[in-house]
């Protein structure tokens, strides 16, 4: 049996959150805007851009599309790089590679941007394939890229897939695939949000991850063909 892993990218192998704050507060200032007094800036890691924008800031047509240029300004010259790996993250890689599964990134990230990340961090050797949105907005939404990124690699068996990510958006998308996702709590998800999700395992490090997806594969071995529950 093939296995395919799909990792987000934001809270998941990268710590990424000063980066993404710092051009959220970038943007906010070119608009005149800002975040509500109590509003926890970490739930902007994760969702689409589009999403935070609209949902935090209430913003709509031609200000939402200049909201994001002003991110994204930003980040394609210094937030990109404000960034760093999770420990443990190069071993776990190397690890499940050797062991012959196939790796490959699904963001909402904008797929250029997270192919620049990746390869800065050196971390794109271990990828088959990066999927991310387009830099237009389009295939924003987690379950898209997903299902994009299974199409292009002929992947028709979706119990051989596995997710990994940190945030509500990945376990919903990929059930929306007829996947499975593995939450980690390293990045900016709570573990009860990831449960509340629907997640199958929930894991602290990527030592217990490791071990969470040999035991779902193990799983899909013993039983043979058809869905776990």
């Amino acid at each position: 049996m093939v296995r395919y892993i799909m990792f987000d990218l934001d809270g998941t192998l990268t710590e990424s959150g000063p980066g993404i704050l710092n051009c959220f507060d970038h943007a906010m200032e070119k608009m005149s805007a800002s975040f509500p007094a109590d509003f926890d800036k970490n739930q902007l890691i994760g969702p689409p851009l589009s999403e935070s924008f609209r949902n935090v800031c209430g913003f709509e047509g031609e200000v939402l599309e200049q909201a994001i240029r002003f991110y994204r300004e930003r980040y394609a010259e210094k937030g990109a790089f404000e960034n760093s790996l999770y420990q443990g993250i190069p071993e776990l890689l190397t690890r499940l590679k050797e062991e012959g599964c196939v790796l490959m990134i699904a963001t909402s990230k904008a797929l250029p941007l997270a192919e620049k990340i990746a390869a800065y961090f050196q971390i794109d050797p271990y990828f088959q394939f990066i999927a991310g949105s387009l830099p237009d907005g389009r295939r924003g939404k987690k379950q898209e890229v997903i299902e994009y990124l299974l199409q292009e690699n002929n992947i028709t068996d979706r119990n051989q897939v596995l997710m990994v990510g940190d945030r509500r958006y990945d376990v919903q998308g990929a059930s929306e695939c007829g996947i499975k996702t593995i939450g980690v709590t390293y990045g900016y998800g709570s573990r009860s949000e990831l449960e509340e999700a629907g997640a199958y395992a929930v894991c602290d490090d990527t030592e217990t991850l490791y071990d969470a997806i040999s035991d779902y594969f193990q799983r899909q071995e013993n039983m043979g063909e058809g869905s776990l529950q």
